[in-house]
């Protein structure tokens, strides 16, 4: 159980990270 939730939280932060670099570029095209 706690591997599992540890690889979600993993993925979580990885996708925070992702969003965040997106609305980062399309600041910058603006």
């Amino acid at each position: 159980m706690i591997e599992i939730l540890s690889g979600i939280g993993i993925a979580f932060i990885i996708f925070i990270i992702i969003c965040i670099s997106i609305l980062l570029a399309v600041n910058k095209d603006r």
